[in-house]
């Protein structure tokens, strides 16, 4: 994907550099500072009437600048959308505009410091995140395997009129930020890998490649430990690959102390197994990991920068495919746990897999526990693809991840965990069935886990199957992976909340 993306700042004003000047515009107004020349303001607020742009999250156009002293050859518009000034709107709009300006073989974006943030925001951090935005809109991780890749065009981006006392600073926050956007750069390369190129076994060999070169640990149970130890779920789940389970454990941070435990759900490719999903668009089921990638990107950005407590991640990597050693409707599992599971649909098997990552989990006698897993069709019908469902077993850790949602962009909307809802898992022949009767689908999967979290253990699960990938062009992301969840897990670790 390239060399690291330039990110300067310089206490020069934009108008000194010409060129090709980024701005914001908060639905039809363009953010701007007050000292442009007027003929460049008309000229702006014109083309926006004109045009239909419409400012939303992921909208970016470039077009003409009139000929004016001081002023840019073109200017490139993006839109902040519906959440005005934050953060995570600055963040979406500078990937978008970095896209645009990529596809339009822009070299060098200008920016001002003075960059749109909310009356509570600093201004250093709003350039924080515009910074990791323009660097993970400039590459196109969902190319990587194309014969002739695209090559980056965008090769720098200036932030000018910073204050003299302020530039070391910003230039510090300013290659931290392209850092971190080149880590989920290639954390994204690896979530949209093909099934047959990102195998649990293959994923095992390009995490230890990593981990050799970066902050992080990596330690590794394979088939034959996991049968050994009883991680039936699991077992049960890849017994139908070529390819058998992984348990990925990741470390940062500091060794002493109660860790986080992150767990993600890492199916690298879900056929539903003998449950056997629909032909069409069975191909995006490449996706089913990204649970596990949004662990894994999580992990990078917290090592690269300095993690404040002891983090493990569990990366439960299977892969679900029909097979005559497959797991069959109807059959009967033992979990790490010791609890017994019927397996009515083999297509159900997240749950599987997370339940002994979840349970083996208690070793580490963990502060809190947050998965993240493509879970449920039914999230995606309750909330779309604009937030992610998040149930929980502890409120104060319930309104710290909304509060790091909101803050990341990565946002989560609550959803009841009643006893009542367990009902549906009732099985006459085993302890648990491994789904309900259809009915609040995102609700029982959870209801499901809970069975296996660690008694006393603040524990969260987030199901991100409506916000994991995207499919169509023109979305505020490309189609492919979204990494969704590594900014939220990010937010929430660093807030020390």
């Amino acid at each position: 994907m390239g060399t690291i993306m330039k990110i300067s700042c310089s206490s020069r004003p934009r108008e000194s550099y010409g060129g090709v000047w980024l701005i914001f515009a908060r639905g039809t107004t363009p953010y701007l500072e007050g000292n442009e020349p007027e003929p460049l303001r008309r000229a702006v607020e014109d083309r926006i009437e004109k045009s239909g742009f419409s400012g939303c999250a992921g909208e970016a156009r470039q077009f003409p600048a009139p000929s004016v002293p001081g002023g840019p050859e073109s200017i490139l518009l993006a839109g902040l959308g519906d959440q005005g000034a934050s953060p995570a709107a600055l963040e979406t709009a500078a990937a978008a505009a970095a896209r645009c300006a990529a596809q339009n073989g822009v070299e060098t974006l200008v920016l001002s410091c003075a960059l749109p943030h909310g009356e509570d925001d600093d201004p250093a951090s709003a350039l924080f995140r515009c910074a990791r935005g323009l660097t993970c809109g400039a590459a196109s991780p969902a190319s990587s395997l194309k014969s002739q890749r695209p090559e980056r065009s965008l090769r720098e981006a200036v932030f000018a009129g910073a204050a003299r006392k302020d530039v070391r600073r910003l230039r510090a926050r300013a290659r931290t930020a392209a850092r971190e956007g080149e880590l989920m750069n290639s954390t994204l390369g690896i979530a949209n890998l093909p099934g047959n190129r990102a195998t649990p076994g293959k994923l095992v060999s390009r995490i230890r490649r990593l981990a050799e070169k970066e902050e992080f640990r990596c330690e590794v149970l394979g088939p034959q430990r996991l049968r050994r130890e009883g991680f039936g779920g699991m077992t049960a789940v890849g017994s139908g690959s070529g390819d058998g389970p992984r348990l990925i454990v990741l470390r940062t941070g500091p060794r002493k102390g109660k860790p986080v435990v992150l767990v993600g759900k890492t199916v690298t490719f879900d056929s539903g197994g003998l449950s056997l999903k629909p032909g069409k668009n069975m191909e995006w089921m490449r996706y089913d990991k990204c649970g596990g990638m949004a662990v894994l990107g999580a992990i990078r950005l917290l090592a690269a920068t300095g993690c404040p407590r002891p983090v493990i991640g569990l990366m439960a990597a299977v892969e679900n495919m029909p097979d005559g050693r497959a797991t069959r409707p109807g059959d009967i599992i033992s979990m790490h746990s010791g609890k017994t599971v019927e397996v009515i649909n083999t297509d159900a098997e997240g749950r599987l897999a997370l339940a002994d990552a979840l349970s083996w989990s208690a070793r580490f006698k963990p502060a809190a526990i947050v998965d993240l897993a493509t879970l449920t069709g039914a999230s995606i019908v309750a909330l779309g693809s604009h937030a992610a469902a998040l149930l929980d077993n502890d409120a104060g850790l319930r309104e710290n991840l909304i509060r790091a949602g909101e803050n990341s962009g990565d946002r989560v909307w609550s959803l009841p965990l009643w006893p009542e809802y367990g009902k549906a898992l009732e099985s006459p022949f085993a302890d648990l069935r491994n789904i309900g009767d259809g009915k609040a689908g995102a609700i029982t999967a959870a209801a499901f886990l809970k069975h296996f979290v660690p008694e006393g253990v603040p524990w969260a699960h987030v199901d991100i199957a409506g916000t994991a990938w995207e499919e169509k062009t023109g979305a505020p992301h490309p189609p492919g992976a979204t990494l969704f969840g590594a900014r939220l897990l990010v937010d929430w670790i660093r807030s020390g909340r």
